[in-house]
């Protein structure tokens, strides 16, 4: 994969978009798809994905929150997910640095947005957020770095 199959195409991110959803729905006992994550759309403008997490109820610590291990989870998907979209293929993740700011509770969905600030011949920078579909707070963000091979 190169900087060349970078595309901001929305037909073509759509596609892809579709495509993701459909490989994750078929693989129901790993991680991505146990999270039941619903991918809404890419935006080649903005150069973006969102996407909604409901937050279950096995995904609680003992405080009854949601765990900060499923939120970094979240996060590194909407990332992820992005970058496969734009790149036309699956890219591994180098580094996410995460920032919880405000708890979630099991019944509430999240929104997840990730956003593409610069892709390089070798490596794509991306920044994440989770905010809360009930009270449109925060949760957390992150800033992440995947490999472009």
């Amino acid at each position: 994969m190169s900087f060349s199959d970078f595309t901001t195409d929305d037909e073509l991110l759509a596609k892809r978009l579709k495509e993701v959803a459909e490989s994750v729905k078929n693989k129901p006992n790993e991680m991505d798809a146990k999270l039941e994550g619903r991918y809404i759309s890419c935006s080649g403008e903005e150069k973006s994905m969102t996407m909604e997490f409901p937050v279950l109820e096995w995904e609680t610590n003992y405080g009854g929150i949601l765990h900060g291990g499923i939120i970094c989870t979240m996060l590194d998907h909407a990332a992820g997910v992005t970058a496969i979209c734009f790149m036309g293929g699956w890219t591994p993740t180098v580094d996410l640095d995460v920032h919880f700011l405000r708890p979630a509770k099991a019944g509430d969905t999240l929104i997840g947005k990730a956003c593409i600030e610069f892709c390089g011949s070798r490596i794509i920078h991306l920044r994440a957020e989770l905010v809360s579909k009930t009270t449109g707070k925060k949760i957390a963000s992150a800033l992440a770095t995947y490999i472009n091979h």
